[in-house]
């Protein structure tokens, strides 16, 4: 069905993750659609990540490697995308897994949407030790979806590990930019949003993304927050034709608003905070910490726990 379809590449950073990169690796591999090139870049690893690359490679001409000392996911993946020659592009972590078909259908869907320039799928979550956790829901189906959240100001969150994207059109936007720390993926979707290019989520289970103590879904969820509402505050810059304000200036005028609102702000940051943990803790089965979590969140943001959970719930 797809064999007039260009070749893909798959394009993967690595920074210490010799535990869960054989499984990586092998499920880019074991694609049912075959026709890609795979550029894994380690990203100044001080395990034993080189040398798995380094096997896999000689078995698999499809790998391209190259090396690096340690530059962040954001330059690596730029690079990566400056390496590839092909139309289309899928992202990977190097700690997560693809599902057989992820690839074919995901380009059978792009061939489907025709207008679609970075198309994302749902995720199984999994433990350290490939225990199913629970699913990531799908909340833009459609374009109207994709406007609405742009009407409302939010910032334009994916399964970064599930993207399909078009490379030219990640280039002429600039890429990701290195400054969004924790969040470069989010402020790099909101502006092709923004520009009228039209991002969907696939509503199929295509990858099985980990969480663990060292990934950024489970780390430093507060910096993540608060790059959350700097991004935003770069989205209203921008309406109103004015200058993006820096970090410095948005902690500036974060810190410099009435102690009411930044309560408020903060009371909404914590509520967030707390039902995603209680999510985490809940499908580890660790029923009272999760429980007292999602009640502390629901006292704190009563609306956004419901809507979340309603969400969830029509998944």
């Amino acid at each position: 069905m797809f064999e007039s379809m260009k070749e893909l590449t798959v394009i993967m950073p690595v920074y210490n993750a010799e535990r869960y990169l054989s499984a990586a690796i092998e499920s880019v591999l074991e694609q049912t659609y075959k026709n890609f090139k795979f550029i894994i870049i380690n990203d100044g690893s001080t395990d034993r990540s080189g040398d798995i690359i380094d096997q896999y490679k000689a078995l698999d001409s499809r790998i391209i490697s190259l090396s690096q000392p340690n530059s962040g996911i954001s330059q690596t993946r730029n690079r990566a995308l400056e390496i590839a020659q092909t139309e289309w592009v899928a992202l990977m972590d190097a700690d997560d897994v693809m599902l057989p078909e992820r690839l074919e259908q995901q380009l059978a869907f792009i061939e489907k949407h025709t207008s679609i320039r970075v198309a994302s799928c749902r995720a199984i979550y999994i433990d350290e030790h490939d225990q199913e956790l629970g699913r990531s829901v799908c909340h833009i189906k459609t374009p109207d979806d994709l406007n609405r959240l742009l009407t409302q100001n939010q910032p334009i969150g994916l399964l970064q590990a599930g993207v399909l994207m078009h490379r030219q059109t990640i280039l002429d936007i600039g890429g990701y930019r290195r400054q969004f720390r924790v969040a470069e993926d989010l402020d790099l979707w909101t502006r092709l949003a923004e520009q009228g290019h039209l991002i969907l989520i696939q509503d199929a289970a295509l990858m099985k993304q980990r969480l663990h103590s060292a990934s950024t879904v489970s780390s430093d969820p507060f910096q993540g927050l608060m790059n959350r509402d700097w991004i935003r505050a770069g989205m209203l810059a921008r309406k109103e034709g004015k200058p993006e304000p820096s970090y410095e200036k948005f902690l500036q005028q974060w810190n410099s608003a009435p102690l009411l609102t930044r309560l408020n702000r903060k009371r909404k940051m914590m509520a967030i905070h707390l039902y995603r943990r209680a999510g985490l803790r809940l499908v580890g089965r660790r029923w009272f910490r999760g429980g007292c979590d999602l009640g502390l969140a629901t006292l704190l943001e009563p609306r956004y726990v419901f809507t979340r959970l309603k969400m969830q719930m029509l998944q």
